[in-house]
């Protein structure tokens, strides 16, 4: 249908406004082909050629008002059911800045298909998006179909669905991939034809909390920066976030903007005292490897770096530093030693695989450990003290603030004991105003769920 018909708008408000009220939806997806072509005819007139049908003249109409037509659509939608939830696809970034211009769309919603599939793009959407909302807090959420219909059989590839995940969720975007018990393949969603493996379905409930967790370091208002760092004594790439060259807008392939090929990367955000650097092990992968739909299927997997030394040119006294990874140890938190001087801070990175964060929180360096943070994991029947730079088998663990632990507490048997934990009524000697995940994070904003406040378990709805 054409947006711009009014009579075409009348009929679908009318309709919905009657589905409202006999079904409790809480809103609705709006669709679109993207653009498809540059113009369409109105008013046409018809005659017959050798007895058929042929419709010449009319009036010519640019695709490019459709633009304009889906704003004023959905602010038609609102309008008419203010307390509705409303979302729209941008395919192809087709009408994307009027789309989430409107402000009554819940999020961006790219669909992500050929020229549009770069990890450079990737970011650039998600900043777009924000700037043109007006809200940096704004979220967006990627479709970008994995293999899409590329012919072959078989289970989806592991290190193209794990590094595209680390790619997207870095960049402070979130992705709709799974359908049911598999993952999308292509835009019809109960296709079901590529299975996940056992591997890559365990992965994927580690990236998907690890996002949910870190919520407040990955999206929340938070300013991109660049950090120079070297690993090893080799310099560690800075993803570029210039914007892309014009000239290249019909072949985006050839954009050297975003992550620099075979080298570890930074993406790097702050938010007052904290800046917050993103990881992504791009060590062993070409350019031409930079989609996220890989439908060569071709990204290999990483290698995995372990023990890394890490100098990190920082000016600002740091207080502490921890890192997090959904490779490694479930996405538990782990502080780290580090030293600091001349403006160079130096530690070990204990492991990337696809993606680590790390976390520098700037300030007065505590001169005890009361605030750092124990990992236990499970092995066997007992919980045992994971150290910071071996990777201990396991997915199940327990995270604690060290003040809450015995200072000689390595291992926590499963079974009824009181001698390991002691002062459960405060959490870390923090102010009563301080919150904690149940993993020892300390936030400064909660949003919803279940946090550790003034000693309390507490959920916030």
């Amino acid at each position: 249908m054409n947006p711009g018909n009014q009579n075409w708008v009348n009929y679908l408000a009318g309709s919905i406004n009657k589905v409202y009220q006999n079904f409790g939806f809480d809103g609705y997806h709006i669709d679109q082909l993207g653009h498809q072509r540059d113009a369409y005819y109105v008013n046409l007139k018809s005659k017959k050629v050798n007895g058929k049908k042929v419709y010449t003249d009319g009036d010519r109409r640019n695709t490019n008002d459709f633009e304009g037509y889906f704003a004023n659509f959905i602010n038609r939608m609102k309008a008419d059911n203010h307390n509705k939830y409303l979302v729209m696809n941008a395919a192809s970034s087709f009408g994307g800045p009027n789309i989430v211009g409107t402000k009554n769309v819940e999020f961006g919603y790219n669909e992500m298909w050929g020229g549009d599939d770069y990890y450079w793009n990737y970011r650039k959407i998600i900043q777009d998006n924000r700037r043109n909302n007006g809200k940096n807090t704004f979220n967006t959420v990627f479709a970008a179909y994995l293999h899409c219909r590329n012919g072959r059989p078989g289970e989806l590839r592991l290190s193209s669905a794990l590094m595209g995940e680390a790619t997207i969720f870095a960049l402070g975007g979130s992705r709709i991939e799974l359908s049911g018990d598999h993952m999308l393949f292509t835009e019809y969603f109960p296709d079901d034809t590529r299975p996940m493996s056992s591997k890559l379905q365990k992965s994927i409930i580690h990236y998907y909390d690890f996002l949910t967790a870190y919520e407040n370091y990955l999206r929340d208002n938070n300013a991109e920066t660049t950090v120079s760092m070297t690993m090893d004594g080799k310099q560690v790439a800075a993803w570029d976030l210039s914007n892309p060259d014009p000239s290249l807008n019909e072949h985006p392939e050839m954009q050297t903007i975003g992550p620099k090929p075979y080298m570890v990367n930074t993406y790097s955000t702050k938010k007052g005292d904290v800046t917050t650097i993103q990881l992504l092990n791009y060590s062993n992968v070409s350019r031409d490897n930079f989609n996220v739909r890989d439908l060569s299927e071709t990204m290999p997997l990483p290698n995995v770096l372990n023990n890394k030394k890490i100098v990190l040119d920082d000016a600002q006294p740091v207080a502490r530093i921890w890192v997090a990874s959904p490779d490694r140890l479930g996405g538990a938190p782990q502080e780290l030693d580090f030293t600091q001087s001349s403006g160079k801070v130096t530690f070990t990175l204990p492991s990337l695989e696809y993606w680590t964060m790390v976390v520098v929180e700037h300030g007065q360096k505590s001169v005890d450990n009361s605030s750092r943070i124990k990992n236990y994991v499970l092995s066997g029947e007992s919980f045992s003290l994971a150290q910071q730079n071996s990777l201990v088998a396991g997915e199940v663990y327990l995270s604690f603030p060290a003040s809450l632990v015995s200072a000689t507490t390595n291992v926590m048997p499963l079974k009824m004991v009181t001698e390991g934990i002691k002062n459960l009524t405060n959490v870390c000697g923090n102010s009563s105003d301080d919150y904690y995940t149940l993993s020892g994070i300390k936030l400064q904003k909660p949003s919803k769920g279940v946090y550790i406040h003034d000693g309390k378990t507490i959920v916030v709805k």
